[in-house]
């Protein structure tokens, strides 16, 4: 009986050996990985998270996935079969929410609304006003001109707006910072291997890793269906010495205007709550070795002006204490307009905080087929950032996708590759406007369709504009990176450094 007892001690402790060095190597494993670096799996830019972990620096590691493990306190990724590359038919249309809804604007409650966009109202935004029928405007209309104007006649500067701050934090100085003409992408969590081969083979100067959102306790998430970011990714932006910034975007899941809108104003409404939130995204930032942050918040009510400058300010400061930059993605204006979004963007102050002021000019035309960014509206979106601060901090987004509009008036995102497929399919006459623009209309299955689109053309023409007009800005930056014309980046090399 006691040789019997010996023994299943000595299985005892050779069980307990063995779990405590499968539990050391994890352990050993998990301090050196951050949440965003699972493998290297560099096709699909992704990886199958694993269950969250309870440190507080794997607080943000929480993932916005559909599904639950009851065996976990975490959340599980969708089937790692499912490659980024081939999402599938849920997660696709999520994606195509995401590109229509961003840079969509809803109309202020209070105030008078200026002239409408191209669209004159009928651009679909992020959420309707309640009570009425129609859909809610997008940019701010800039009656176009007959003919592009020459890019060499002068055009006077738009008059500042007012802007009398209250009381506020220490500006940053306002050094210009002699660095060239950037070329910055927004890296989105869909890119897959099309954003990974162009970030190996191109040089680009940072990427904004488009994959993270704030949840309305203000934890910082992956979006919905986003994976962590692939090792690959990192290592070779670091190896090609390109920034690596973290854009952290709405609280509404793009989802709900309202509800998003109203949940930022409860993470913002005072400057204790303020100082809160910055903590929470310096510490995001630092802790994953982040060169930076790029806040990409879409849903602010018009009242949040202030709160919202002030809020800016404060995370300001403390990521420049940490040598980070700091970045704001803004609604394209040429006043203060009426819209909420842009309404609560006071660009004057937000270009004094931040490093890099990114002007997301594009979404045009919406709700009917049109330009996405057409010349004499980007001439005159920049020219009102211009007025409002340093040119250096000025970084114009310009768009590397277009649309597909149905005769309904529904639309779709089109690519630069899924443009050359429909012309290959139905080889129709292919035209292109005064800024260079190309488009096209096909008919399927009795339905007519109209696709505008960007291609190297385009992109030569913006660049023009920039160089000829606006040679003191900071850069650009793609929306998004995969979606372009291969091409485009023989046109990006060329440009002035």
């Amino acid at each position: 009986m006691e040789k019997r007892r010996l023994e299943t001690r000595k299985r005892f402790r050779k069980k307990t050996a063995i779990i405590s060095a499968i539990a050391g190597a994890l352990v050993l494993a998990g301090a050196s990985a951050y949440f965003f670096i699972h493998s290297s799996d560099a096709k699909s830019g992704q990886n199958t998270p694993t269950a969250k972990e309870s440190s507080e620096e794997t607080l943000y590691a929480e993932e916005s996935a559909p599904v639950e493990d009851p065996e976990t306190t975490g959340f599980v990724s969708a089937d790692p079969a499912e490659s980024a590359d081939q999402p599938t038919r849920t997660e696709a249309r999520y994606i195509d929410e995401i590109i229509l809804k961003h840079n969509n604007q809803k109309p202020a409650a209070h105030g008078n609304n200026p002239s409408s966009p191209a669209d004159s109202g009928k651009a679909t935004g992020p959420k309707d006003t309640p009570g009425s029928n129609k859909e809610t405007p997008g940019t701010p209309e800039i009656s176009p001109p007959e003919k592009e104007p020459d890019l060499d006649t002068p055009v006077p500067l738009p008059q500042p707006e007012p802007n009398i701050p209250p009381e506020q934090d220490t500006p940053q100085p306002e050094e210009p910072v002699e660095k060239g003409f950037e070329t910055t992408v927004w890296y989105p969590f869909w890119g897959g291997n099309a954003a990974y081969q162009v970030l190996k083979e191109q040089s680009i100067d940072s990427i904004n890793l488009f994959w993270f959102e704030l949840a309305p306790d203000g934890k910082i998430k992956r979006m919905k269906y986003a994976k962590p970011v692939s090792d690959d990714i990192i290592q070779t932006a670091r190896n090609k010495g390109t920034r690596i910034i973290a854009t952290v975007a709405n609280t509404d899941g793009w989802s709900d205007y309202e509800k998003g809108a109203q949940a930022l104003h409860q993470l913002i409404a005072t400057k204790a709550k303020q100082e809160q939130l910055a903590d929470r995204l310096v510490q995001f930032a630092v802790a994953n070795k982040m060169d930076g942050l790029d806040i990409n918040f879409e849903v602010i009510q018009g009242s949040d002006r202030e709160n919202f400058s002030q809020f800016m300010e404060i995370l300001s400061r403390k990521l420049h204490q940490h040598d980070k930059i700091l970045s704001v993605s803004a609604y394209p204006k040429t006043t203060d307009g009426g819209w909420e979004g842009p309404q609560a963007q006071d660009w004057k102050r937000l270009g004094q905080a931040v490093d890099e002021f990114k002007i997301m000019t594009y979404n045009y035309h919406t709700s009917s087929p049109g330009p996405g960014a057409p010349l004499h509206w980007l001439d005159q979106v920049i020219r009102y950032g211009e007025s409002q601060m340093s040119a250096h901090k000025l970084y114009v987004g310009l768009p590397a996708f277009g649309y597909q509009w149905a005769e309904n008036g529904s639309r779709s995102t089109v690519t630069y590759e899924k443009a050359q497929a429909l012309i290959k399919k139905h080889k129709p006459s292919v035209k292109r406007d005064v800024n260079g623009e190309p488009s096209f209309t096909y008919i399927e299955n009795g339905k007519t369709y109209t696709v505008y689109f960007q291609d190297r053309t385009s992109l030569q023409k913006k660049m023009d504009l920039l160089a000829k007009k606006h040679p003191k800005i900071g850069g650009i930056t793609e929306w998004y990176l995969g979606a372009e014309d291969p091409a485009a980046w023989a046109v990006l090399k060329s440009s002035p450094k």
